[in-house]
C-alpha cells in the first residue's frame, strides 16, 4: 500500500534499552520489598529500639567506655531484665491469666446477673464471653501444631528485634555512613544535615512512647488492684502494649479493664472506665506534649489517618511504624521538598506545627486568609 505525500507520518515510539533496564529493576526491587516486608519491619522495629537506647550508649561512652563495652553492657542489662522478669513477674502473670481463663464461665455468670434484664449490652457482652470456650476454639488450643508455629514465629521475631537493635546500637554510624556513600556528593552535606535531625524525631517518639507506656502500664495497674478488679498483671501488660497504638489501643484497655470490673458491680465497672478515659486525656494532652517536647507534634487527624494507612498496608505493625515515619516528614520536607513547593509552603507549614495553641491557631486564621502564617510568630 502506498502513503500519499499528504499523509502524516506514523508515530513510532522508541524507548531505549537503558530505560527498560531501568524500569525492570524497578520492578525487581518492589517485589522483592513485598516479598521481604516481614524482614523489612522487623528492620525498622529494630532501628526505633536502637534509637531509643542510643542515648544510654552516649551516656556510657562519655564515662570513657568504647562502644563495644557500652553496647554489651547494655546488652547484658537486657539479659537481667529478661531474667528478672522471667522468675518474678512471669509466674504470676502466666497464674493470673490461667485463672482467668478457667473463671471465664463464673465471670458470665456474674456478668450475666449484673445485666439482668438483658437489653443491648447482654446480647453483645455475653456471646463474647462465650468465644474462648466455643467448641472451635477448644479444638484449635487442643492441636498444638495449629498454634505452636505462630508462636514460636513471634518469640523468635522477639529475639531477632533484639539482636538487631544492639547490633545497629554497635555498628550503627558505620551503617548510616555506608548509606549515605550512595548519595551524590553534591547532596551528601544535605544528607548529613537531616539525619540527626531525623534521628532527633525518631528518638523523641521513641523514648517518650517508652516512658508512657510504663506509666499507663502502672497506672493500671494500681487502679486495678485498688479497685479488686482481677486481672492486674494481664490487664497491665495489655496497657503496656496497647499504649503504643494511639486511640485505638486506649480504647481496648477501657473495654477489657470495665469487662473484668464488671465482675464486681456495674458501678465499679463505670468507675474504672471513666477513670482509664481520664488518664488517657491526661496522657493525650497533657503527658505526651511534655515527653515529646517540640520536636514531635501530631494531631489527632494526622495519627488516625496514619494509623488507617499503616494498617491497611501493614496491619498493626504498620499501624505503630507509620507514626515516626510520619513525624519524620517535616524534616524530609525542610531539606529537601522545598525547592519543589510553594516557596511559602515549608514557613507555613513550620508555623501551622507550633507547640503553642495560641500561636497555632493564629497560623491557621492567617493561612485560610491568605496571609504568611510565619508573621503570627
Amino acid at each position: 500500500m502506498t502513503r500519499h505525500a499528504d499523509e502524516p507520518a506514523p508515530a513510532e515510539a522508541r524507548v531505549p534499552w537503558a530505560t527498560l533496564l531501568k524500569i525492570g529493576a524497578a520492578v525487581l526491587a518492589a517485589w522483592v520489598c513485598v516479598k521481604l516486608w516481614t524482614s523489612v519491619e522487623l528492620l525498622l522495629f529494630s532501628a526505633l529500639i536502637a534509637i531509643a537506647m542510643s542515648p544510654l550508649v552516649h551516656a556510657l561512652e562519655r564515662r570513657r567506655l568504647s562502644r563495644g563495652r557500652a553496647v554489651g553492657l547494655l546488652a547484658l542489662g537486657v539479659l537481667v531484665a529478661v531474667a528478672a522478669f522471667a522468675f518474678l513477674a512471669l509466674p504470676p502473670l502466666v497464674s493470673q491469666i490461667g485463672a482467668m481463663w478457667k473463671g471465664l464461665p463464673a465471670m458470665r455468670g456474674r456478668i450475666a446477673h449484673t445485666l439482668e434484664g438483658g437489653g443491648l449490652a447482654a446480647r453483645v457482652l455475653l456471646p463474647l464471653l462465650d468465644l474462648p470456650h466455643a467448641p472451635e476454639v477448644d479444638a484449635w488450643l487442643a492441636r498444638p501444631l495449629a498454634w505452636g508455629p505462630p508462636a514460636f514465629e513471634l518469640a523468635g521475631a522477639s529475639v531477632v528485634v533484639v539482636v538487631l537493635s544492639l547490633y545497629l546500637l554497635l555498628d550503627g554510624p558505620k551503617v548510616v555512613a555506608w548509606l549515605l556513600a550512595y548519595a551524590p556528593r553534591a547532596h551528601r552535606r544535605r544528607m548529613g544535615d537531616m539525619v540527626p535531625e531525623l534521628f532527633s524525631v525518631v528518638q523523641a517518639y521513641t523514648t517518650g512512647q517508652l516512658i508512657a507506656s510504663s506509666l499507663f502500664a502502672a497506672f493500671a495497674g494500681i487502679v486495678l488492684a485498688a479497685t479488686g478488679v482481677p486481672g492486674v498483671l494481664p490487664v497491665a501488660l495489655l496497657a503496656f502494649v496497647c499504649d503504643v497504638i494511639p486511640v485505638a489501643g486506649i480504647s481496648v484497655v477501657i473495654a477489657v479493664a470495665s469487662l473484668l470490673a464488671l465482675t464486681i458491680s456495674p458501678a465499679t465497672a463505670l468507675l474504672v472506665g471513666s477513670i482509664f478515659l481520664a488518664y488517657h486525656l491526661f496522657e493525650a494532652y497533657v503527658l505526651l506534649p511534655r515527653l515529646y517536647g517540640n520536636r514531635l507534634r501530631l494531631s489527632t487527624l494526622t495519627v488516625l489517618l496514619a494509623i488507617l494507612g499503616g494498617g491497611t498496608l501493614g496491619g498493626i505493625p504498620g499501624a505503630v511504624l507509620a507514626l515516626p515515619l510520619v513525624a519524620a516528614y517535616p524534616v524530609v520536607e525542610k531539606h529537601w521538598l522545598d525547592e519543589w513547593l510553594h516557596p511559602d509552603a515549608v514557613a507555613d507549614h513550620l508555623a501551622l506545627r507550633d507547640t503553642e495553641d495560641e500561636k497555632q491557631t493564629k497560623a491557621v486564621k492567617a493561612v485560610l486568609q491568605g496571609r504568611p502564617a510565619d508573621a503570627t510568630r
